[in-house]
């Protein structure tokens, strides 16, 4: 049962505000939020867990490439080498990783679209409150 009382913690009172009127969301935010989220999707256990396999073992084949690069490849500054190997690791994964979501959606028989909700109501707000977010966080980082 939700209440209209205000956060007990004065400290954060504000940001909460802000959240409520930024997100139009009433004093009760259980049910307020669920209107934000996508719907409930029965995904099948053995797709799932293929997923989460894949990924982490594209995680450790990708760390494995990242660290063995910097000791093969000669020529370049130690800082350099250490760089390509993180940059190589992390392209390796996110493609690999894309790979997987792919084979994953097309088992579950979901296009993009409705896997991650890119045609719900309200993804210009969603957009613009993502890059908000990322222009605070990343000169923070």
């Amino acid at each position: 049962m939700c209440t209209s009382e205000s956060p007990t913690d004065k400290t954060f009172a504000p940001f909460v505000t802000f959240a409520r009127q930024t997100l139009e969301l009433g004093t009760c935010p259980a049910q307020s939020y669920s209107r934000f989220m996508l719907s409930e999707r029965k995904w099948s256990l053995p797709g799932v867990l293929r997923l989460f396999l894949g990924v982490l073992a594209t995680m450790c084949f990708a760390m494995g490439i990242g660290g063995l690069i910097p000791s093969v490849v000669h020529g370049l500054p130690e800082a350099q080498r250490n760089f390509l190997g993180m940059a190589v690791a992390a392209v390796a994964f996110q493609g690999a990783t894309f790979f997987w979501l792919r084979s994953f959606l097309r088992e579950e028989n979901l296009s993009w679209s409705q896997a991650f909700g890119f045609n719900s109501t309200g993804r210009n707000r969603a957009v613009l409150l993502g890059l908000l977010g990322g222009v605070i966080v990343v000169p923070t980082a």
